[in-house]
C-alpha cells in the first residue's frame, strides 16, 4: 500500500472509530515517532520513556488477548538495539568472545523468560537439560550471594550467546569499559566494580521502568527474576505464554531481585507521568 493510500485509510478507519479509539490512536502515532531512535538516554525529558511505556501497555493488552508474547519482546529488542546504536561512540571492552559477566546472577522480566523458553524448546533435550543443569547448580544463591558461586549460562556456547539476537534486556545494556577487571571481580578474584559507562545505565534503567511500568498497568507481574529457576518454570509449565498472559502467575515463588522497582519514585513518577 502506497503511502497516500495508507495514509486515507487510517483517515476513514480514525472517521468510524469512537473518541477514546481515536485519542489513543493519536497518542500511539505520536509515541511511535518520539521512539524512533529509542530512547535517548542523554535526553532529560520524561516523554520518550513514557511514550515507551504507553506502546508496551498497547502491545500487551494485545498479547493477552492472542495469548502472544512475541510483539512486545521484539518491540523491547528494536527499541534497546536503537538506543545502543545511538551509544557506539562510547568505547566498550565487551567483544565476542568475552563471557565473563555470563556467570553471575541474571535478571529477565516474565515476557523476556516466555519468548526465550520457546526457543530453548525447539532446540531441543539437550539445550533443556543444559538449563536444568545450570538451575541445579545455581538455585541455592540468592541475588546476594550469586555472585560469590560464578557459573556460566546455560545459553553459552563456546563463549558466545547462542541466543544473542534474543537475549534479556538486562545483557543488551550490561557493558564495561575494562574486560581484564570484569575478568577477575566476575570470577571473584578481586572486589573491584565493574566500570560502566553511566549512558548504558541510564538506558538499562529506562527500559526496566518503562518494561514494569507497562505490565503494571495491564495487571501483569512486573518484577525480574532469576533466569535459570524462571527459564525452567516456563519450560515445565504447559501452555506457559497462554497461562502467564491469562492471569496465571506461574513465577510466583521463583526467585527474583529482592529490589521492587516500584519502591524507587522515579517509577512511580514516570507511572503517573505516562498514564496522567
Amino acid at each position: 500500500m502506497g503511502e497516500a493510500k495508507r495514509r486515507k485509510a487510517e483517515i476513514e478507519a480514525l472517521k468510524r472509530a469512537s473518541p477514546e479509539d481515536a485519542a489513543r490512536w493519536r497518542e500511539s502515532k505520536r509515541d511511535s515517532e518520539c521512539l524512533v531512535r529509542g530512547i535517548d538516554p542523554e535526553s532529560h525529558e520524561m516523554e520518550p520513556t513514557a511514550a515507551m511505556c504507553r506502546i508496551l501497555r498497547n502491545m500487551f493488552e494485545r498479547a493477552k488477548e492472542s495469548g502472544n508474547i512475541d510483539p512486545p519482546v521484539e518491540f523491547l529488542h528494536t527499541k534497546v538495539a536503537a538506543t545502543v546504536r545511538g551509544l557506539r561512540d562510547i568505547t566498550i571492552s565487551c567483544r565476542k568472545g568475552c563471557s565473563h559477566c555470563c556467570n553471575i546472577w541474571v535478571s529477565a522480566t516474565a515476557p523476556e523468560v516466555l519468548y526465550i523458553s520457546k526457543i530453548v524448546k525447539l532446540r531441543g533435550k539437550s539445550a533443556i537439560e543444559r538449563v536444568r543443569s545450570a538451575h541445579q547448580k545455581t538455585k541455592d544463591y540468592d541475588f546476594d550471594s550469586r555472585g560469590e558461586h560464578p557459573y556460566p549460562c546455560p545459553l553459552l556456547e563456546g563463549d558466545n550467546c547462542s541466543i544473542y539476537e534474543n537475549r534479556p534486556k538486562a545483557c543488551r545494556l550490561a557493558v564495561s569499559t575494562d574486560a581484564n577487571i570484569c575478568a577477575r571481580a566476575y570470577h571473584n578474584l578481586s572486589d573491584e566494580g565493574i566500570p560502566a559507562p553511566h549512558l548504558y545505565m541510564s538506558s538499562r534503567a529506562n527500559y526496566a521502568i518503562a518494561l514494569a511500568i507497562s505490565l503494571r498497568k495491564v495487571g501483569l507481574p512486573y518484577f525480574a527474576y532469576e533466569f535459570n529457576a524462571a527459564l525452567v518454570r516456563a519450560i515445565d509449565t504447559p501452555d506457559a505464554e497462554r497461562a502467564w498472559l491469562s492471569g496465571h502467575d506461574i513465577f510466583s515463588d521463583v526467585m527474583r531481585e529482592p529490589a521492587d522497582i516500584f519502591s524507587m519514585p522515579p517509577t512511580n513518577a514516570m507511572y503517573e507521568y505516562a498514564f496522567r
